[in-house]
């Protein structure tokens, strides 16, 4: 699957694809399709308390919530994944990824076996969101992660942030913590130091194919959407492009608009438009619930970098519907990685 960046967006409960179109210079690209997706199977996580005897603290018992992501990040060196535990406290674990096996028999998964043991790679401050590192009452959850060297780039968002005091939006740890600790970098700021700012960019990340890199304005995408107090984030996906490697050297570090639908541009519609029964206003939802695959066009959003179109104008090429296995009445996707291999 060529130039496929995919993100997790909470409105639609989906994964959204980013994917590039011919073009000149990359006549080798084409926009992805609905059949070039392919199940391959699943495998399940290790029951019980790891590391410690704490479940909220270290276990992946009850990881996700239907409003709440569930972050995780693909380490190609290991073939392994990182990944988020119970939402009271979101300590982070490294999993061998095993066989997949394509069954819809829970017991016939393979179960992955634990290469680091959960720790708190934000040193108990994923709240710490508001001016000189504050903390804000329900703040701090942790949406994305990235594998950059040595560093996982982890994002960090206020949940309820009525105040709008959030400036805060992302952070650095250790890679390998059982080795080196947790090496916490304190809290940074990708795009606009502000809770406007950061309510459009504390979210998913994935990295840019070298050859799109300099049409999109960055090496890695971000985004953040429809979460609580939503007239202060985007109305459906929001992609912004940034360099990895700025983050923490120049801080806010930059990042360029490409795709977001604010409150007076809802161009994807509103909860009405949605027809949606028990929730007529904006939100976390989309009656009747269905897995989602939401596909844009790299070249519309390189429109809008070199501003020839407006970040609130692209809209999907393609949207496809699809099934799994392992069924829940609320259809989630907590949380996507890339293999670009």
């Amino acid at each position: 699957m060529r130039n496929t960046l995919i993100k997790n967006a909470l409105l639609i409960t989906c994964a959204v694809l980013i994917i590039g179109s011919p073009c000149p210079i990359m006549a080798a690209d084409v926009l992805l399709q609905e059949n070039d997706l392919e199940y391959l199977g699943a495998f399940r996580l290790p029951s019980g308390a790891i590391g410690c005897s704490d479940e909220s603290k270290c276990s992946f018992h009850y990881s996700s919530g239907n409003t709440f992501p569930s972050p995780i990040a693909y380490n190609s060196q290991n073939n392994s994944l990182f990944i988020t535990g119970h939402i009271y406290n979101q300590w982070v674990a490294e999993v061998e990824i095993p066989s997949l096996v394509n069954t819809s028999n829970l017991n016939s998964l393979n179960t992955a076996n634990v290469l680091q043991s959960f720790a708190d790679l934000v040193n108990g401050k994923r709240g710490n969101l508001g001016p000189g590192e504050s903390y804000i009452e329900n703040g701090g959850i942790l949406a994305g992660m990235l594998m950059n060297g040595p560093k996982l780039l982890i994002s960090d968002y206020a949940y309820y942030d009525a105040g709008y005091e959030a400036v805060y939006s992302h952070f650095t740890a250790n890679t390998n913590w059982t080795q080196n600790g947790v090496g916490f970098s304190g809290m940074k700021t990708v795009g606009e130091a502000s809770a406007s700012g950061v309510g459009k960019t504390a979210g998913y990340m994935a990295r840019i194919r070298s050859s799109w890199q300099q049409q999109l304005g960055g090496t890695a995408l971000t985004g953040r959407s429809n979460i609580a107090i939503i007239s202060r984030t985007s109305y459906g996906p929001a992609i912004f492009s940034f360099d990895l490697d700025n983050v923490g050297v120049s801080n806010p570090t930059p990042a360029t608009a490409l795709c977001y639908y604010d409150n007076d541009h809802q161009t994807l519609g509103t909860g009405a438009q949605c027809n949606d029964p028990p929730a007529d206003d904006q939100g976390v939802h989309s009656y009747p619930y269905e897995y989602q695959v939401w596909a844009y066009d790299a070249n519309d959003l390189v429109a809008v970098k070199n501003g020839s179109s407006n970040p609130w104008d692209p809209v999907p090429y393609a949207v496809w519907n699809f099934n799994l296995p392992f069924e829940n009445d609320s259809r989630i996707i907590a949380g996507v990685a890339y293999d670009p291999a």
